[in-house]
């Protein structure tokens, strides 16, 4: 019995041609992850699936004289693809807060697989016997980067937000995951299967910030020298009341009072506080209302 041809993956090789022959009834391996393609005269004669082992050029078939030619490939199915991606041109808004316009720039990454063998198989022939991952990358980078830009500016124009925008990187990864599924199913026959936002950063607002803080810096020493000024005027009526004060002479204390001189034999008396001459039954003094 004759050993079937195996195709295993072979390194970071995507699509690879066998360099085999292919004799009458002769069986195909394709290992786990890998699906194997006959071709025949340039057009795709068979798939033999992942896990699956099958007979081709049965007799009868390329049994002809004109038989053609026959190619065996690989494709690998089950490697995982990662994809970088970010705006090659940075998308334009007019931020609500700033009130000028800004730019936003995004970097992310998504991961995709082979879904559909045939699709990618005819990407690669235009190019060659060989795809490998860089080479899938050069293909799809164009289109990855035009995805993202189209998705930021979405997002973009819905926030007018420098702060929002820049923490919108779950929503920008959710759109863009729904436009690169559509790009490569279509083109590439992929599968994408998730894809992350790395970094988005709104640029042309630092000199804006820088102006920002100078103008409030500005702001807050005027308003700082203005209290200063009137703290400072404050202090100088506060001295200038203390001032005062130490230069008026200190009051003088009232005059002791008059010692009352023994009383005479008269018909009068004179007031113990102010020495006014009072009849001798005068309870208060008519001068200066002094009890008696």
């Amino acid at each position: 019995m004759k050993e079937a041809i195996e195709v295993k993956a072979q390194g970071d090789k995507l699509v690879w041609k066998l360099d085999v022959d292919i004799p009458p009834n002769t069986e195909v391996l394709a290992h786990e992850g890998v699906q194997a393609i006959l071709m025949y005269n340039g057009m795709v004669l068979n798939h033999i699936r992942p896990g699956r082992r099958e007979k081709v050029n049965t007799k009868g078939f390329f049994e002809r004289k004109d038989r053609g030619v026959y190619e065996l490939y690989g494709v690998n199915t089950g490697k995982q693809i990662q994809l970088n991606w970010g705006t090659r041109t940075s998308p334009e808004y007019k931020d609500d807060g700033y009130g000028v316009v800004l730019q936003v720039k995004c970097y992310g990454r998504c991961t995709a697989r082979v879904e559909n063998p045939g699709t990618l198989f005819r990407v690669m022939l235009a190019d060659g016997d060989t795809l490998t991952e860089e080479g899938l990358k050069k293909y799809v980078a164009e289109k990855l980067s035009a995805a993202c830009t189209e998705t930021v500016a979405e997002v973009a124009a819905e926030y007018r937000d420098k702060s929002r925008i820049e923490a919108s990187g779950a929503q920008v990864a959710e759109k863009m995951m729904m436009k690169f599924r559509r790009l490569f199913e279509e083109n590439y026959g992929l599968i994408v299967e998730d894809s992350s936002v790395l970094g988005i950063k709104v640029t042309g607002a630092e000199e804006l910030d820088r102006k920002t803080t100078e103008i409030a810096s500005a702001k807050l020493d005027s308003q700082l020298s203005d209290e200063g000024k009137h703290q400072a005027m404050n202090a100088v009526d506060v001295l200038k009341g203390l001032n005062d004060a130490t230069s008026k002479p200190a009051p003088q204390s009232a005059p002791a009072p008059k010692q009352a001189a023994a009383p005479q034999q008269h018909d009068y008396k004179f007031c113990v506080d102010c020495g006014k001459k009072l009849p001798l039954d005068a309870k208060f003094c008519s001068g200066c209302g002094r009890r008696q």
